[in-house]
Formats: structure tokens, C-alpha cells, sequence
């Protein structure tokens, strides 16, 4: 579905580039296909194995291009022109540094249900004059939902749930960047059981090693008054977890980031 997705775009040009993380010829095997079909596509295949997120910064290098955009397996454009609308508000822009994002849904493989993620207006401007919040609630989305110029940040390699944030927290506060939403739900994605929100959401040790390690990056950048926010923030998604002994919890994460 991803590919198919990607060749059916229309209105733009635009290289293909598959990095292939995974342990079997499935991927190999795919790409073949779709070569055979007359596409073309950039394949690079790690030996050993780079794990994400480094996986995806290995393909960034790769591209030739000047804006990048990402789509992961479980991935797709929901239209033929929805790369080209993104592609046109980023190059219409007067900012050399432009982060465009869009509207996205996710589709749960098994029980067919669809959440929507569709900022307002005002939860955009709060997010560029207090970045921070976006601890509270991600209203970005997934990487698949941006596209952006393509430059020397990359995605942090010591994170694996909270890397989505960490990267746009880092275009907000390090390069300034002009975010542009576009309101409409030009990608979607597939949830499965394997899917890394599945993985993550519930880990406990997972989530209080990255919010530990974001705060820590990014604290330069808090002030103190912002850092009091985040704390609390950081706080309320620990309590919110499933966990026992929700004190000790606390003073944990209050030991290592204060």
C-alpha cells in the first residue's frame, strides 16, 4: 500500500529511496517487483542492522533532494496529489526553513476503528509559542504527517517512542523553523499489533528513560517558569501509566532530572 501510494503521486517530481532494516529478502523481494514494473527506486539494504531511528537518518543522507519526506511500511498518501500540496505550501514559503505538516488518521488493522488528528488553529499557535506542550498531546502526528527541508538535524538515535517529539521540539527551538499546517488529511496510517505505538505506549522504564533524556537536551532552552510546566506535564504522563508504587515514580524522575 505504501508504494503504491507513493508512485501514484502526481504533479511533483520526486525520488524514491527504500532503506531496508529488516532480517528477510521480503523488502528485497518487493522492490524487485515494483523495478520490474518499470519504477524506479533507490534500495539500500543494512548489514547489520541500524534500528530506528537510525535507519531512517541513513536514508535522509541518501537523498538527493532538497526537501525530505517520509513514509514509513504502515503508511500512505490518501489522495494522488497529497505530496504535491505539501511540496507547493513548503516552496511557496519565504522561510528557508520550512516544516510543513498535515491532517493524518490511523486505521486500527484488526477493529477497524479510525482516530483523526486535526489540530485547531489554536493548539497550533500554542505549540509555536510554548513548544514544550507538545509533551502534553502531539498534535504534529507521526514523521509520515511532515516535510521539511533537508538539513543537518536528524532524528535522535537514543529514542525510539518519543523520537517524533524530540525531532520537532528540536526544529522549534534549534533551527526556528516556520511551521505550515495544511487541513486536510493527506496521510493516513495502518495500526497493527506490531506497530511501535503498541510497543511503547505501555513500557514504563521506556518512557521514563526518554523524558528523562529530552528534558535533560533540551533544557537549555526552558525557562524557568517553562521548565516548571514540563516537569508537570512529564509528571502527569508518568501518573497516567499504569504503574504501581506512583510516589516512588515521582521521586525517580525528580532525582534524575533535578
Amino acid at each position: 500500500m505504501t508504494l503504491d501510494s507513493v508512485f501514484n503521486q502526481e504533479g511533483v517530481d520526486f525520488e524514491v529511496i527504500v532503506s531496508d532494516d529488516s532480517s528477510t529478502d521480503d523488502v528485497f523481494h518487493l522492490i524487485q517487483t515494483y523495478e520490474q514494473n518499470g519504477h524506479v527506486i533507490n534500495y539500500y539494504r543494512n548489514n547489520p542492522s541500524l534500528g530506528s531511528p537510525e535507519n531512517w537518518n541513513f536514508a535522509i543522507q541518501q537523498a538527493k533532494g532538497n526537501f525530505i519526506k517520509i513514509m514509513h511500511h504502515d503508511d500512505y498518501f490518501t489522495e494522488n496529489f497529497s505530496l504535491s500540496k505539501m511540496l507547493v505550501r513548503a516552496m511557496n514559503s519565504e522561510s528557508n526553513n520550512t516544516f510543513v505538516f498535515t491532517g493524518s488518521s490511523s486505521t486500527h488493522m484488526h477493529s477497524k476503528k479510525v482516530f483523526y488528528n486535526s489540530p485547531t488553529k489554536e493548539s497550533i499557535s500554542e505549540i509555536i509559542k510554548k513548544p514544550h506542550k507538545l509533551l502534553k498531546g502531539n498534535i504534529i502526528g507521526s514523521p509520515s504527517a511532515t516535510l521539511y527541508r533537508k538539513d543537518l538535524i536528524r532524528f535522535e538515535k537514543n529514542l525510539i517512542w518519543l523520537v517524533d517529539i524530540d525531532f520537532y521540539l528540536s526544529k522549534l527551538y534549534i533551527e526556528n523553523c516556520e511551521f505550515i499546517y495544511i487541513d486536510e488529511l493527506l496521510i493516513g496510517t495502518i495500526i497493527d499489533k506490531h506497530n511501535i505505538t503498541n510497543k511503547c505506549i505501555n513500557d514504563f522504564e521506556l518512557n521514563l528513560n526518554e523524558l528523562t533524556f529530552i528534558y535533560s537536551k533540551m533544557s537549555v532552552n526552558f525557562s524557568n517558569l517553562d521548565k516548571l510546566s514540563i516537569i508537570l506535564i512529564m509528571i502527569r504522563n508518568l501518573i497516567s501509566m499504569k504503574r504501581k508504587n506512583k510516589v516512588l515514580t515521582i521521586m525517580r524522575f525528580l532525582k534524575r532530572i533535578l
